[in-house]
């Protein structure tokens, strides 16, 4: 194969979205003698029950997420994580997990809750598979005490996760490494992440009124927005916010409050809403929103080294918006950001000069118009010249090779030590990220080489120990972090 754009299209049919469809908050509420979920009109303010929700007697305060993908709504309850149809309100399981996972929100990026825990003395990050109720450690959030309940947010295009703890703080954490990337000083409130401005939207008291404002994730500077006149006090926890309309929601002394993120003034006020509790945004319960997909090619795409592969999304939806996402060697799936590697331009996505790094590796897209969000499957890409590179970083190589060398530490926080144990020969290393691009390369002919890493991103890397023909003998996951 030349080096000619390969152009692979896959169709994208038919997203059904009606417009002006009426939108929901969904939450709970005590009747007196049994808990029921419910559901709210976000422009009348009229709420329906749905179902009784058997068993439940008492919800951790602040403790929900909603997937709007799969639409389920998840909180922590008495029977534990309770996950509820958000369209009929019905309990569909209560996941048992090992930990008491808190301050929850979903992974649209993993199908995954994540929170944190404690851990002795120290708070732990982690994942939680919905299915099977198991917990994954991801890292120890060092130095973060006095966590708020429910001031979290999570962002799905940066992979990013907040919360608010003692400081006060609001504390910016990378969902692949629990790396903490940055904490602002801020008596900001009530957080949520807003999706079109790039920046944490919530409140705070001045001394004489409650200021609607936005936090910039770039500097930590609050903007103030605008006064929410009348309200006075304010339910932790209890917000949530709709990203087609920039509307956002809370619950305050006037009721369920509906705020306008552009200029913060307050649209509505829902007196009658006072007892519906664990607030999420649902969106449009219209059901017809549908995706569906096919392969021109199949989901397995055929390419040579030094070609350009193009993937082009087509679709009827309007305004819609596109997260390509990528899974090298299958370490999970992280967002394709721009780069000489990856041109993204809305619905196409282009791989540049495939190489050995690219064999193997899967793609997919998000596709999200209005209140549809839709998923595609991955395709494979495969490079066919090279095939013995595959076997090697694939499926591992024997015990002996394996006893090559050593590493350490890893995690590495700024200096990774490779150790020759049994070298015969010239031997290179080459660290290759996420994406499948190459970040480093050196010779490591020495009987100790220490590579400097602390200028790289944090994350799952790739290193490969590589002989005089250039053949890879050895391969070793390390963590940045």
């Amino acid at each position: 194969m030349n080096r000619d754009l390969l152009l692979v299209t896959l169709f994208l049919s038919v997203i059904f979205i009606r417009a002006q469809a009426p939108t929901y908050l969904i939450g709970s509420k005590w009747n007196g003698s049994v808990e029921q979920s419910m559901h709210m009109n976000t422009s009348t303010g009229s709420f329906t029950t749905l179902s009784t929700l058997t068993g439940v007697g008492t919800f951790a305060q602040g403790e929900t997420a909603y997937d709007p993908i799969g639409k389920r709504y998840f909180n922590i309850t008495n029977l534990g994580l309770t996950v509820i149809d958000a369209l009929t309100g019905l309990v569909t399981s209560v996941v048992s997990t090992t930990v008491p996972l808190k301050r929850i929100e979903y992974n649209t990026n993993t199908g995954k809750l994540i929170g944190s825990y404690a851990n002795g003395a120290n708070e732990m990050f982690a994942s939680l598979d919905i299915t099977t109720g198991a917990v994954a450690n991801i890292a120890l959030l060092n130095g973060l005490t006095g966590f708020a309940p429910g001031e979290t947010a999570f962002d799905a295009v940066g992979n990013r996760y907040f919360n608010k703890t003692n400081g006060p703080k609001i504390n910016v954490i990378d969902v692949s490494t629990g790396a903490i990337l940055n904490s602002f000083s801020t008596n900001l409130k009530g957080i949520e992440y807003n999706s079109n401005t790039g920046k944490i939207n919530g409140s705070y008291w001045n001394g004489s009124a409650e200021i609607f404002g936005a936090l910039d994730l770039s500097n930590g500077v609050v903007t103030n927005i605008g006064a929410l006149t009348g309200v006075q006090t304010l339910v932790q926890g209890e917000t949530a916010f709709d990203a087609s309309g920039n509307r956002y929601f809370n619950k305050t002394n006037l009721g369920i409050t509906v705020v306008n993120a552009l200029n913060g003034s307050i649209v509505n006020s829902f007196t009658a809403t006072n007892s519906v509790k664990g607030i999420e945004y649902v969106g449009d319960l219209n059901t017809s929103c549908s995706f569906t997909m096919g392969y021109t090619s199949g989901p397995h795409i055929w390419t040579s080294q030094g070609s350009n592969v193009s993937i082009i999304v087509n679709t009827n939806a309007s305004a819609a918006t596109y997260l390509w996402q990528s899974n090298a060697a299958n370490l999970g799936w992280i967002n394709i950001p721009p780069s000489v590697n990856y041109s993204i331009n809305g619905a196409t996505l282009t791989i540049n000069n495939v190489s050995v790094q690219n064999h193997l590796q899967k793609f997919k897209v998000t596709v999200t118009s209005g209140t549809c969000i839709a998923n595609s499957d991955y395709f494979t890409l495969h490079v066919s010249d090279t095939c013995t590179y595959i076997d090697t970083i694939i499926t591992g190589l024997s015990k002996q090779a394996k006893e090559l060398v050593n590493i350490y530490p890893n995690p590495v926080d700024q200096y990774l030590v490779i150790e020759n144990k049994n070298l015969d020969g010239d031997h290179s290393v080459t660290i290759t990220n996420n994406l499948g691009q190459i970040v480093h390369t050196q010779s490591v002919n020495e009987k100790q080489t220490r590579i400097t890493l602390d200028h790289y991103s944090t994350g799952v890397y790739i290193l490969q120990l590589k002989n005089e023909q250039n053949q890879v003998v050895e391969t070793k996951k390390i963590v940045i972090r």
